[in-house]
């Protein structure tokens, strides 16, 4: 699973010290639009969830560019948690991943690339 000692500590020594409040947020800590500790735990243990199938040792590479969001969400409301340094690496492959994954989702061929192309166009001019 995730959970291991590095939500006490991790490289550099950065992080979230301290024991946890009985609702599982640390005192102190506010995150952006009233989010709690708990809620970010569990948005990050839901998409490592979607991303890493533990059972099947296999990842479902289409859930990289949530991660990419997901980090960079983190890394502008949220720097004050203190893994800005984790974070970065973080971003770092994510949009290196990103960057290979996203353009797939359009189609890999000129006709998958038109055929989508086809799609979202209609849809939108339908509005």
């Amino acid at each position: 699973g995730m959970t291991s000692d590095m939500e006490n500590k991790n490289e550099g020594g950065e992080g979230l010290w301290g024991d946890e409040d009985a609702d599982g947020t640390l005192s102190g800590i506010t995150l952006y639009r009233g989010e709690t500790l708990l809620e970010l735990t569990e948005r990050w243990r839901l998409l490592h969830t979607k991303l890493y199938d533990e059972d099947d040792d296999e990842f479902d590479l289409s859930r990289v560019p949530d991660v990419h969001d997901n980090v960079r969400f983190d890394m502008l409301h949220n720097p004050h948690l203190g893994l800005t340094a984790t974070l970065e690496k973080l971003y770092r492959l994510a949009k290196l991943m990103a960057d290979c994954v996203v353009p797939q989702e359009y189609g890999t061929t000129i006709e998958e690339k038109r055929g989508i192309g086809n799609k979202m166009c209609g849809a939108l001019l339908e509005k």
